[in-house]
């Protein structure tokens, strides 16, 4: 008797579907289902995301470490730029220390306006050491590009100012026009004091002479935005410089005014913004600078002339010695187009006009100098310019 077999219950669909399982692998057609695919597109995803935020951790964190010892490096910087390594502006910041300098500016000028009198000459002691605090504290670019925007709302307007001859002091506007000519000739007294000026206060960079100082400033006038601060500022240092160097000042400076005005005529760069042409503003500073020079020298007062400014409107009138000098000085300026010549005589006219009490009127003016002018044998070449452009124009319109 054969022994049997103790039955198995198999199921039939569980045993083929191992069966199928089994054959196809065998026919390497099929992988075994039962086992999970490591390689997945879904793995995949997840792997490179895990990876990516990694990466973009580790750059934030380099970033930041980056920008913490950047601070640190601005603000060591502007700690140590200052007079005695002190800056203000790490104490303030900048908008509140240009706020502060402001608001003291405005009570100087009203300060100064208060205490006016009939003097030919105005004394600006107060506001030289408000500009020596202010120049050591922002620096040039601060003081020429920041600190007169938006000023004349800080100074009460004075009803008695009339158009461009108040005494400079308090007159809104016309007030502002003036402290922007004596900070530029302020300036050019502190850089012949101290040997150099801040041009940045966060930078620290310096100029350390004239040549120098009018190349920043020109680039400046450049920028695709400048108010006007910057070229009444020139004048004014332009004059101030020219008085200290050259007193005894004979023929126009030609070496000089090459220098400070270089081919910005010639290139005729403009600064759109402010509607003026570099050049020529360059060369009408230097017609301020003669009559500067002769007015000083009549009045004798080489010795105070830094922080004794010619009133405008204050009644100086230049004697007819002086006016004859100041003719011979401006006779010998380049012939660049006919500018450097027409603006000496130019500039040196508008600063008898701005200065007296008589020549409100430009035709006024025109007609004391063109009497003097005969008187003193000199051709009038700015009159001369003037017809030969008129006849080039015609010309141009002939054609």
């Amino acid at each position: 008797m054969n022994p049997q077999m103790p039955e198995q219950n198999f199921d039939d669909e569980e045993n083929n579907d191992r069966i199928s399982l089994i054959q196809k692998s065998h026919d390497g057609n099929f992988k075994d289902l039962r086992t999970p695919n490591k390689s997945s597109p879904s793995s995949k995803r997840w792997i490179l995301s895990v990876l990516l935020m990694l990466m973009v951790g580790v750059v934030m964190i380099f970033v930041a470490f980056g920008l913490s010892h950047a601070l640190q490096d601005l603000n060591a910087t502007r700690a140590t730029r200052s007079v005695h390594g002190k800056s203000p502006i790490s104490k303030l910041g900048w908008l509140n220390t240009i706020e502060e300098l402001r608001l003291k500016l405005a009570a100087v000028s009203t300060d100064m306006k208060n205490n006016n009198t009939e003097s030919q000459v105005v004394d600006i002691t107060p506001l030289c050491d408000l500009i020596d605090y202010a120049l050591e504290t922002v620096g040039v670019r601060g003081v020429y590009f920041e600190l007169f925007e938006g000023l004349e709302y800080y100074i009460p307007e004075d009803e008695n100012c009339i158009y461009h001859i108040g005494h400079g002091v308090g007159c809104g506007w016309h007030d502002i026009w003036w402290l922007k000519h004596y900070f530029g000739a302020y300036t050019a007294e502190k850089l012949l004091r101290d040997g150099y000026l801040l041009l940045d206060s966060t930078t620290g960079e310096k100029v350390d002479n004239a040549v120098s100082f009018m190349h920043e400033l020109h680039k400046m006038q450049e920028r695709p935005y400048t108010g006007d601060m910057s070229f009444h500022a020139e004048h004014g240092f332009i004059y101030h410089y020219l008085t200290a160097t050259q007193p005894d000042l004979k023929s126009y400076p030609l070496e000089l005014a090459d220098q400070f005005c270089g081919d910005y005529l010639i290139k005729n760069k403009r600064s759109h913004s402010a509607s003026k042409n570099i050049g020529s503003e360059c060369y009408h500073g230097f017609g301020h600078a003669v009559f500067t020079v002769v007015a000083t020298r009549q009045l004798g007062e080489f010795d105070h002339f830094t922080a004794r400014q010619f009133r405008p409107n204050g009644g100086f009138v230049l004697s007819d010695e002086a006016i004859c000098q100041g003719f011979e000085i401006c006779k010998d300026a380049p012939d660049i187009k006919w500018v450097p010549l027409k603006y000496c005589h130019g500039g040196f006219k508008h600063s008898q006009q701005l200065f007296s009490k008589e020549f409100n009127e430009q035709e006024a003016r025109d007609e004391f100098f063109d009497a003097h002018q005969k008187r003193c044998g000199i051709v009038d070449n700015e009159a001369l310019y003037e017809r030969k452009k008129k006849k080039l124009t015609k010309k141009q319109k002939t054609n």
